[in-house]
């Protein structure tokens, strides 16, 4: 989730500057399409979860798919400079997130022994808190050094790695469990 979390950051902190700079939006415009980003999670992040919570999907297998949606959200940025591209962005990314969130923070808790689930919540929001020291600066970074679309292709590849260590959790808890049930 550390990575993950590295990548959704951009969203609050290099992306208003790239509306702002890139696309010429006025701040009005940006607190408009950040803010449909918590209407949208208002309107639908309860009814998808309890509709996915009944899927046959596994909680680390949904994790993934909002990583890539995620990921999506910032590839989709260097496809085109038609404005529109940011509406699009911005729902990527927020279904990826309202189904990443709760699905990993469910995740933790059911790994968690009985008794321990304070420690690894603490460790889940560790990860955050580490990704926000480390994450919001790189971004500014990387901004500065490389421009725009190679700080989106570079998040795009880290939503790839995210999703590769994703895939490989979810092999092995897969194999995890076939264990336990033998």
């Amino acid at each position: 989730m550390l990575v993950f979390a590295v990548i959704f950051f951009q969203y609050f902190s290099a992306m208003p500057l790239y509306y702002r700079d890139v696309h010429l939006m006025t701040k009005i415009e940006i607190g408009l399409l950040l803010g449909a980003n918590g209407f949208f999670i208002f309107l639908f992040e309860m009814p998808l979860i309890s509709w996915l919570e009944k899927s046959k999907y596994s909680k680390v297998g949904l994790i993934l798919f909002g990583a890539i949606l995620t990921g999506l959200s910032f590839l989709v940025l260097n496809l085109t400079t038609w404005s529109g591209i940011l509406i699009i962005g911005m729902l990527l990314m927020t279904i990826g997130e309202m189904i990443a969130f709760p699905f990993s923070n469910s995740f933790v808790m059911d790994l968690a022994k009985k008794g321990n689930q304070g420690e690894y919540m603490a460790m889940y929001i560790m990860s955050f808190s580490v990704a926000s020291v480390f994450g919001f600066n790189a971004g500014l970074q990387i901004i500065s050094g490389i421009g725009f679309n190679n700080t989106w292709t570079i998040m795009t590849a880290l939503a790839g790695l995210c999703v590769l260590l994703l895939f490989i959790l979810k092999v092995y808890m897969k194999k995890k469990k076939i264990k336990n049930e033998i």
